[in-house]
């Protein structure tokens, strides 16, 4: 039975996180939030009305409310999935940066531990956000009969011109870094994830800062998660207190190997400009991160809300199971 979309936008707009949310939302909702508010917005207009939330009142139900309506489809369930799962594991990353800012003591591993976890969770929300993000796209395209055009089946005239391209721009660097590392180098057909959404926000400024941000994150938390104890220097504070340093982000490439750590630290003023406590390197990225994926959330979310409120598109509203009346 389908719901209308006045009691639609009536229920929605009077929900929060922190109160209407599951227990991860209304632990972490204000933290995740207070950087990152259109993903509150985001599930108010359009997570919201999945559930049984607009149908159920009592805010003790907790359990029944979170689960989605039995009409609405299942691609829309899948979206709203993706976008939950971009903010538990900013939460998670949340956890361990406190786990080391509130640390009693020193205990080495369990430090160790929080940190490659920070940076795990951290690229997995970027990752899952991104892939959210060009559901989003689809969807879009979908409810208004259009197509992508990187999605499009390539001629082989065409599949070869991008293969001499990619021989040309790509090949000689990867095959390097397969000797390196050991890592093989790919060429994606289809393209990946960025290639559609660099489609969908059309050079924006909001994307291209992203971009350029989180490419050094990843290549941080590969470096971290390849190499346990990357580059990692006890020091004491004025109090005595012992804390960790870590290589600086745009630094970490001076320290991807044991060899290159070893010889780098011999000199000492190089642990000033190179180093880093582990909780500041930690919270600028998590900061920077949900503010580049709050100004991405603009977007989708306007472009949602012109789909549901200004055109009634009738392909979405049977998707979410909403009546016009």
């Amino acid at each position: 039975m389908g719901i209308s979309l006045a009691q639609i936008r009536d229920i929605s707009h009077r929900m929060t996180l922190s109160e209407d949310g599951d227990a991860n939302e209304k632990k972490y909702g204000k933290i995740v939030t207070e950087l990152f508010p259109n993903y509150e917005i985001f599930w108010k207009d359009f997570v919201v009305p999945c559930t049984n939330r607009v149908e159920i009142e009592d805010k003790n139900n907790i359990f029944e409310r979170v689960h989605t309506r039995e009409t609405v489809s299942n691609d829309i369930i899948d979206i709203i999935s993706l976008h939950y799962s971009v903010f538990t594991n900013l939460a998670i990353s949340h956890f361990h940066l406190e786990s080391i800012v509130n640390k009693q003591g020193l205990d080495l591993l369990k430090h160790q531990f929080a940190f490659e976890g920070f940076y795990t969770h951290l690229c997995s929300a970027s990752d899952i956000a991104e892939y959210f993000l060009q559901q989003v796209y689809l969807l879009l395209l979908e409810c208004r009969g259009q197509e992508s055009r990187k999605l499009q089946k390539m001629k082989k005239e065409n599949f070869l011109n991008r293969a001499d391209k990619w021989y040309e721009q790509k090949y000689l660097k990867g095959y390097g870094d397969y000797l390196d590392s050991g890592k093989p180098i790919t060429m994606n057909i289809p393209p990946q994830t960025p290639d559609v959404l660099d489609e969908y926000y059309q050079g924006s400024e909001d994307w291209k800062n992203y971009q350029r941000f989180i490419g050094p994150i990843r290549y941080y938390r590969n470096v971290i998660i390849h190499m346990p104890g990357m580059g990692i220097l006890l020091d004491i504070d004025e109090k005595g207190d012992i804390y960790l340093l870590v290589p600086k982000k745009e630094k970490v490439g001076e320290y991807n190997k044991w060899s290159k750590y070893l010889s780098n630290i011999r000199d000492a003023n190089r642990k000033e400009a190179d180093f880093v406590k582990t909780e500041h390197q930690m919270s600028s990225d998590i900061e920077n991160t949900e503010k580049l994926l709050n100004a991405l959330w603009k977007k989708p979310i306007q472009d949602m809300k012109s789909l549901v409120w200004e055109e009634a598109n009738p392909c979405l509203l049977d998707k979410y199971d909403i009546l016009l009346t």
